[in-house]
């Protein structure tokens, strides 16, 4: 679930999800800027994973609409990302340790001397 959640788009499309209540494929395309493919491989494994759930409507001429919405699962995952947000914020005191974006070393040793 971890990697699924930490994929580059899955936010976007839970975000949208949540915002927009249901949406069918090119919806999502469109407001996010997802290209297909990448938004379609996304989309099944969320599927798959019960972070959403989709529905199709058969139109007669065309390949049926098929819409998706966000599950409560899905709003779960969406606290996930906002309480990283907020540990994100609260993170200005790790400056103190020494630790930057750069500093592995000094971050791989604080880490190490709490086990």
């Amino acid at each position: 679930m971890i990697k699924l959640l930490a994929r580059k788009n899955v936010r976007k499309i839970l975000d949208i999800l949540e915002q927009e209540k249901e949406l069918y494929f090119r919806e999502i395309s469109k407001n996010t800027g997802i290209n297909t493919g990448n938004l379609s491989e996304d989309l099944n494994k969320l599927y798959y994973k019960g972070l959403v759930s989709k529905r199709s409507e058969d139109i007669e001429k065309n390949l049926p609409k098929v819409y998706y919405s966000i599950t409560d699962l899905g709003k779960d995952a969406l606290s996930i990302y906002q309480d990283v947000d907020l540990l994100e914020q609260k993170c200005v005191g790790c400056g103190q340790l020494g630790l930057t974006d750069d500093s592995n070393d000094t971050f791989d040793g604080v880490i190490n001397s709490r086990r």
